[in-house]
């Protein structure tokens, strides 16, 4: 599934893989600490490189994050929490 886009057109997608809330963290750690496992990607010029992969694929869920929360209405917050006037 795609994890999100941004206004290059560039998406981020995990296949025959999942992530959810409770292994995120260690999916993060293997992005950032285990580039030279990651595959797929570096004979393909457009394709986002291993090196980049964890920079990226957390800019897409901070997108998905920010686009859910703007769906159910919730109230922008700042840094410390507090709501954005």
């Amino acid at each position: 599934g795609v994890a999100g886009g941004d206004e290059r057109g560039v998406s981020v997608a995990l296949t025959r893989n999942y992530v959810s809330g409770s292994n995120l963290s260690d999916v993060l750690r293997f992005l950032d600490s285990r580039v030279n496992q990651i595959s797929g990607c570096r004979d393909r010029g457009e394709a986002i490189q291993p090196d980049d992969l964890g920079r990226e694929f957390r800019k897409a869920l901070s997108e998905v994050k920010r686009c859910t929360s703007e769906s159910l209405g919730e109230e922008k917050k700042d840094d410390n929490g507090e709501e954005d006037k």
